[in-house]
């Protein structure tokens, strides 16, 4: 009987291995399957508006697996921290500050598939982290969407706003603030026509920062009979977050 080179008894080895893997099919590690809990929020955002701070995201469809979300609603957690510190996580509740429920909304505004909130009484100078968590009619959650931003000084509104009718539309006019001199950080004004009988949008008529004082709104010209009061605000740039105003003294249309 011939003896078994060393060569052999490799390749013996190396095909017992192997035969395994050809019998069962296996390529490569198996993945574990994805969760059907909750996807995260998406789009969260801040947006400073004088004294107030709006929180807005938008609603989650899928779970994570991409399988249809029945979706309950969201925990809101909200931690206040010194900017300083660096470290916005500490002295974290584990208990929530809000919770929504989308079938009976409290407290809070729906605009599609986005939710907002408003946050008031907050300390300029500090610095306030949220977390938005889904929760399914299950009552399972799913991972949150995380946010911090620094709550600033407010800045001057602009002052003596005035409407005036002409034939292409109104015209606005107002004066600047005291201190506000173009200084660094300064970005411009905004412009907010709001309806009769309904809430000041977010969005505002112009589509770029005004830096002159005076506009024009052509938005009205097709219809004479149409009312409606503008209220303006200063925009600035604070580190790297965009702050408004709070607002002016309303701009009502001229009869």
């Amino acid at each position: 009987m011939k003896a078994v080179t060393p060569a052999l008894s490799a390749l013996l080895l190396i095909a017992l291995a192997l035969f395994p893997l050809a019998g069962c099919g296996v390529k490569g590690p198996v993945k574990p399957p994805l969760s059907r809990s909750p996807s995260a929020a998406k789009g969260l955002a801040t947006r400073q508006i004088g004294e107030r701070l709006l929180v807005s995201w938008a609603i989650p469809k899928t779970n994570q697996d991409g399988s249809p979300l029945a979706l309950q609603g969201f925990e809101i957690f909200r931690n206040a921290y010194e900017p300083a510190s660096g470290c916005p996580d500490c002295g974290q509740s584990q208990d929530p500050f809000l919770i929504i429920d989308l079938e009976y909304l409290q407290d809070v505004t729906r605009d599609g598939d986005r939710l907002s909130f408003q946050e008031t009484s907050l300390t300029p100078g500090s610095g306030y982290l949220y977390r938005i968590v889904p929760v399914n009619t299950r009552g399972e959650k799913g991972p949150p969407a995380t946010i911090q931003t620094i709550f600033h000084p407010v800045p001057p509104p602009p002052r003596q706003p005035i409407a005036t009718r002409e034939t292409r539309g109104i015209r606005l006019s107002w004066s600047t603030s005291p201190g506000e001199t173009r200084e660094a950080g300064f970005l411009g004004y905004n412009i907010y026509r709001r309806e009769t009988d309904q809430s000041l949008p977010l969005t505002p008529v112009n589509e770029e920062y005004l830096i002159d004082i005076t506009y024009l709104d052509e938005g009205t010209a097709s219809d004479q009979d149409r009312t409606a009061a503008y209220t303006l605000r200063s925009v600035w740039r604070i580190g790297d977050q965009l702050v408004e105003s709070t607002d002016s003294a309303p701009a009502a249309q001229p009869e």
